[in-house]
């Protein structure tokens, strides 16, 4: 069996756990020139590894408003996530959607909360704190599958969180099967 754990948008990513292989690789999302999702791409990946296995079993971050963003970026992964939801339902394969405080609080990652509730954080505790929050997924990661340590940042030092993150829901997802 293959799980499959996508972080949606355009920063994301899909990770493969091979149970019976014991194997995890990491694949970025694929982009448009538009910056858009390439289904095609998505569809092609994933369909090759059904050629290769016949159960996969897709967890698949589930989509939600996030404070801050304006509607065309939020319109934006909107469509993207409901381009990903097609090529699932395409393919025929069975999926979960898991909202992002379920698989984060699996590995410990739901906390960095502000410590007086009566206050309201400022812009840049928030941005910190999603910093250290991003920061400690990729550790994680890291920790769990040492085969992988150097997949989480670019040559120039640049934190690629959104694999770390696509990791962590496989690993999730195999949790919840039993893996």
């Amino acid at each position: 069996m293959i799980i499959v754990g996508i972080d949606p948008g355009q920063q994301g990513s899909i990770a493969f756990i091979d149970m019976k292989k014991k194997k995890e690789w990491i694949e970025d999302m694929s982009l448009l020139p538009e910056n858009v999702i390439n289904a095609n791409y998505l569809y092609n990946l994933i369909s090759n590894q059904k050629d290769v296995c016949q159960r996969i079993y897709v967890f698949l971050e589930k989509a939600q408003a996030m404070p801050g963003q304006g509607s065309v970026s939020m319109f934006n992964y909107g469509t993207g996530y409901g381009k990903i939801l097609a090529v699932l339902e395409i393919l025929g394969l069975s999926f979960e959607e898991v909202r992002p405080n379920k698989w984060k609080t699996e590995f410990g990652l739901s906390g960095l909360k502000k410590t007086n509730k009566k206050e309201k954080m400022t812009k840049e505790e928030k941005t910190a704190a999603k910093k250290q929050r991003k920061e400690m997924a990729v550790k994680t990661a890291m920790q769990m599958f040492p085969r992988l340590k150097n997949e989480f940042y670019t040559s120039k030092g640049k934190m690629l969180d959104g694999r770390a993150e696509a990791l962590l829901i496989a690993a999730y997802g195999v949790r919840k099967v039993g893996g």
